[in-house]
């Protein structure tokens, strides 16, 4: 609650956004220490997957912000219709990037098997 008073006397609205953001992410990183201590679990098998997932969604939203751009371009912005085009737009290809690479990198295999094998070829 401190934290909030202060960011939000800082930053108005958006000093709530960073607190809770401070909030939970030390939340999480103060639970996954406690169940590592207390179980003797090691995460090292989780990085892998992490980092790929990081990474994919770091390519994903690269393509998504240069889809927008270029819709933004083509489409006039001002309008309703261009502006929920250059939204399907760049929905549609997020979906696609972040799919085709979760098959292709064998991460969606890890979760839900070998049904996208023939994919991966």
């Amino acid at each position: 609650m401190s934290l909030n008073y202060i960011l939000i006397s800082l930053f108005g609205p958006g000093g709530a956004v960073f607190a809770t953001l401070i909030g939970y992410t030390s939340a999480i990183v103060y639970n996954i220490i406690a169940i590592i201590r207390h179980t003797g679990y090691s995460i090292i098998p989780l990085g892998k997957p992490a980092l790929l997932t990081v990474g994919i969604s770091f390519v994903m939203g690269l393509s998504v912000w240069i889809v927008r751009e270029g819709g933004l371009v083509l489409f006039d912005a001002t309008t309703q219709l261009g502006l929920t085009s250059v939204l399907f737009f760049g929905v549609l290809t997020g979906g696609l990037v972040f799919m085709i690479l979760t098959i292709r990198l064998g991460l969606a295999g890890s979760v839900l098997g070998d049904r996208f094998k023939m994919l991966r070829n």
